[in-house]
């Protein structure tokens, strides 16, 4: 899979076909797409490795760590700026023959940064400052909103004054904003109180 991610980083998705692929290894198309199982299971296996890849910089960031208090917002942090360092890699994940897949690699590697954001969830529940009740919604939530976001950061280049590090931090605001717990009046995100000043 090496090759297929420099190839992404290098070329973009578009880049990556069976050919393409097999002329970079040297083999037959015919032998990757064996060994894949044809262009889409060749994408959902880079998709995997994309997600091992975000998985292990995460496990390495102490932010995110287990009861790290704000381990859930460095967790949105470091996806924005994995997806900074590698946006082919990001786009590979929004297409939909990727979204659409199910092989049980994928679903597993999916598993990995979802299964982090539950527990950081539920270690803010218990501590106050996240709302209660089910965490799978707001799990659902946060993971579709940030990655809504790294794929039209670019866009909102266009209409926020902000420059990328500051509008990242004023998103990340607005999703903890939408998920603090309701009996916790006193806290406001420090861009909610810069945009009032």
């Amino acid at each position: 899979m090496e090759s297929v991610l420099d190839m992404l980083e290098r070329e973009g998705v578009a880049s990556v076909t069976l050919r393409a692929v097999a002329r970079d290894l040297g083999v037959t198309h015919r032998a990757v797409a064996k060994q894949t199982g044809g262009w889409g299971g060749l994408l959902a296996a880079s998709a995997t490795a994309v997600l091992h890849r975000f998985d292990r910089v995460v496990e390495g960031t102490a932010e995110c760590g287990l009861g790290v208090p704000g381990a859930f917002r460095a967790m949105g942090r470091a996806y924005i700026a994995f997806a900074r360092s590698h946006p082919e890699w990001i786009r590979l994940l929004s297409l939909p023959v990727v979204t659409t897949a199910r092989t049980p690699e994928l679903v597993a590697a999916r598993r990995l940064f979802y299964d982090r954001m539950v527990v950081a969830i539920e270690d803010g529940q218990h501590r106050g400052v996240l709302r209660s009740g089910p965490v799978a919604p707001i799990a659902s939530f946060a993971w579709t909103a940030v990655q809504g976001f790294v794929l039209v950061e670019h866009a909102l280049e266009d209409v926020s004054d902000h420059g990328p590090d500051a509008r990242a931090e004023v998103f990340l605001d607005s999703v903890f904003l939408g998920i603090r717990a309701l009996g916790d009046p006193g806290w406001w995100p420090e861009s909610v109180v810069a945009e009032s000043r």
